[in-house]
């Protein structure tokens, strides 16, 4: 048949510019739920057109979109069509007389698929799980490889993580990306937040937005807002994705030729390289060594030993397979020491604040600390001048004044008092007698009388009535009157200055 020998460029969508359902189709959309239904309930050979006129009944009926069928224009469309054909089908009938591909040396596939198998079999990711899908979408462990991705992505979202930040800041983008390996996809910008999703690689990602400072994009994940790794993604352009996915599977290198001819600089034109070369020339041989090669480095964690495959076999039967994985290993390295980098900063920048606050703190606490001592001292010194006045003032106060501890009429017949002046005044005449050459000493011999005359603070001046005698003629005995200053500590009493009536003696 002459549609499956020539080129198709075709689009079968599940709406228009119209909202579509992402749901309704118990475990898929509806558009998805007609599409698989009609596949399944095929016998026969059914191309894109007749596909189309199968689901559209039941989307319509059942959902408020109509789908589109139709030509990509300007993306090399020669008038194919894409063809179904269920696995009972006998192709060399089904087709006709479409001429059959020459005839090449093939290794054994059920031993390369065996192969390929053990060599993933107990693998954590579901990239391999999905590069077996590819090599060999109806292998014999085709249904165990859906089950163990479909495992692992439920595993993987069920993880419990970090709430997301706060707050973000965004710059708005609205730009086309494409995934460069499988990716988790993150409620927040950071590798803390809820993992709220999955892609892989070559799959579409609308970004809407990148985060400020961060190398973290945000995409649109069935209307909601998710965030993904800077470096899993790569910008292109739209035509050319959809252009690829169109192609990604075909076994022809002409239709690659004209993909790297429409996009030439494009972000597939290595692969799509590949793949035309890889198509132009004879299926590589397995061969024992490369096998053994192989069947050594299959279960290696290191790029190393793959890079080493490659070097040896460069078009061998596993080279995309080590490919892959030399490629996962660099991006979760490079992804991982940038998480690492990133946690490392947030991590002095809290720290550093943290420091800061609570050097904040401590200074805000010690001034006020001290500030409070300042005060209480303050407020104690007050307390204890006032309680010192308030003594003294009570003790020394004339009875006039109502101070309500010792009067001027007690101070007059206290002993105390009188025994220090009578010290001082004998003290400072003997002195004076020794230092002057005066004719004879004096001594107080009594006093008489004590009258207060005036209180200051602690200083009392009393007017003192004493009878005296010379210490070298005991006849001799006056009776004489004097000014004394005494200060008074407590109960202690210590004369200042001493002055006779007659202003001759004063000392």
């Amino acid at each position: 048949m002459r549609m499956a020998a020539r080129r198709s460029r075709t689009a079968l969508t599940s709406g228009g510019l119209e909202p579509v359902l992402d749901a309704g189709g118990g475990k898929h959309s509806v558009f998805a739920k007609a599409f698989l239904d009609a596949l399944r309930a095929n016998t026969r050979v059914l191309d894109g057109q007749g596909l189309f006129d199968a689901i559209k009944r039941p989307i319509v009926v059942n959902a408020d979109q109509t789908p589109e069928y139709a030509d990509v224009r300007k993306a090399g469309h020669d008038g194919g069509d894409f063809l179904f054909v269920p696995i009972t089908v006998n192709l060399s009938v089904s087709i006709g007389n479409a001429p059959a591909p020459a005839a090449q040396a093939a290794p054994d596939q059920g031993a390369t698929e065996r192969l390929f198998w053990e060599t993933i079999k107990d693998s954590g990711s579901p990239a391999d799980y999905q590069a077996y899908l590819d090599a060999y979408p109806t292998g014999v462990f085709a249904t165990l490889a859906r089950t163990r991705i479909e495992a692992l992505s439920v595993e993987r979202l069920a993880a419990v993580v970090p709430p997301p930040e706060p707050s973000i800041a965004i710059d708005e983008m609205d730009a086309t990306y494409v995934v460069l390996k499988t990716s988790n996809l993150r409620a927040g910008p950071t590798t803390k937040a809820e993992r709220i999703g999955r892609l892989r690689r070559d799959d579409a990602a609308a970004v809407t937005g990148k985060v400020i400072g961060k190398n973290w994009y945000r995409i649109e994940l069935d209307g909601d807002d998710a965030f993904i790794f800077g470096s899993l993604i790569a910008e292109v352009d739209p035509a050319e994705l959809a252009a690829w996915s169109a192609l990604s599977d075909s076994r022809d290198s002409a239709e690659f030729d004209a993909f790297l001819g429409d996009f030439p600089n494009g972000h597939f034109k290595d692969r799509a390289a590949a793949r035309r070369d890889a198509l132009a020339e004879p299926a590589p041989k397995v061969v024992d060594h490369e096998m053994a090669f192989w069947d050594t480095i299959k279960d290696s964690r290191k790029p190393g030993d793959y890079r080493a495959y490659l070097y040896q076999y460069p078009n061998g039967v596993f080279a995309e397979l080590a490919r892959a994985r030399i490629a996962e290993a660099e991006l979760q390295a490079a992804a991982e020491r940038q998480a690492a980098a990133e946690a490392k900063r947030e991590a002095a920048a809290e720290a550093e604040s943290k420091r800061l606050a609570a050097e904040a703190a401590a200074r805000k606490e010690a001034e006020r600390q001290e500030a409070e001592r300042q005060q209480s001292e303050r407020k104690a010194a007050e307390a204890a001048a006032k309680a010192q006045q308030e003594t003294t003032t009570a003790a020394l106060a004339p009875a006039d004044q109502g101070g309500g501890g010792l009067i001027a009429v007690d101070l007059v017949e206290d002993e105390a008092l009188k025994t220090a002046i009578k010290k001082y005044y004998d003290r400072q005449k003997y002195r004076a007698y020794h230092g002057s050459g005066e004719s004879s000493a004096l001594r107080m011999l009594n006093i008489r009388k004590l009258e207060v005359k005036s209180i200051s603070g602690n200083f009392i001046t009393v007017e003192v009535s004493y009878l005296w005698q010379a210490v070298d003629y005991t006849f001799i005995q006056k009776s004489s009157r004097g000014t004394a200053v005494v200060q008074k500590n407590g109960n202690m009493y210590e004369v200042m200055k001493f002055k006779s009536a007659g202003g001759a003696m004063s000392f």
